[in-house]
């Protein structure tokens, strides 16, 4: 694979960002199937290949195969459907269109536990028909994009010691991130925190997308 891309550029000069960047989900594809190679040619005999391992190895490899020829995604679509604020709303990435879909956890969760087939799903439940298919992926939670550590982050670029002092105090104890934004807010530095907290929640899209061999536009 990587000779392949290289020969393309050997006479043609300088490689193009955006083709090193179409070429980065083949280049982890291949390097993650030699990896998987050594290991089971290294093993004496191929019974001893743990299967239950074998089987996520060749899960993750066809996800990384899908990925390596499959649509790029809008990076803004995913930061998107990540900053929804509503509670109860649960996000996916289709893989294999890019597709970013988000639906009610209670539609998601009645469709998966009803026992009978939904013959005329509403518009909710059709999404939620559609996700439970397979091949989607549920984005960062409100957990892994850890908004806490986001204002903790904050504090220490503030050049002020006396802000520092009080932003610190400020997201200590139950009602932390609204002490915060006051605190900000009185000392007019609260589009600063926007700012910062925006591109955090890229960060955590742009690392999701990387670890699962997601090609994406970066159109924030």
């Amino acid at each position: 694979v990587g000779r392949s891309f290289l020969d393309g550029y050997r006479t043609t000069g300088p490689v193009p960002v955006d083709e090193i960047e179409r070429w980065l989900p083949k280049f982890e594809f291949a390097r993650q199937l030699l990896v998987w190679s050594w290991h089971v040619q290294a093993a004496d005999d191929f019974r001893a290949v743990n299967p239950h391992r074998l089987r996520h190895e060749l899960e993750r490899l066809r996800e990384l195969a899908a990925a390596s020829t499959g649509p790029r995604v809008s990076l803004r679509a995913v930061v998107e459907a990540m900053d929804l604020p509503a509670e109860g709303l649960r996000s996916f990435l289709d893989r294999a269109t890019g597709r970013v879909a988000t639906v009610l956890a209670e539609a998601l969760g009645s469709v998966e536990d009803s026992d009978v087939p939904v013959e005329e799903p509403d518009e909710e439940e059709a999404v939620a028909l559609e996700i439970l298919e397979g091949g989607w992926l549920a984005l960062p939670d409100r957990h892994a994009i850890d908004e806490y550590g986001m204002m903790q982050s904050f504090i220490d670029l503030v050049p002020d010691p006396g802000l520092r002092e009080r932003l610190a105090r400020a997201i200590q104890g139950r009602g932390a991130f609204g002490r915060f934004k006051d605190a900000l807010a009185r000392a007019g530095r609260l589009e600063e925190w926007y700012v910062h907290r925006d591109e955090g929640h890229e960060e955590v899209a742009r690392r999701w997308l990387e670890r699962e061999g997601i090609a994406y536009d970066d159109d924030v």
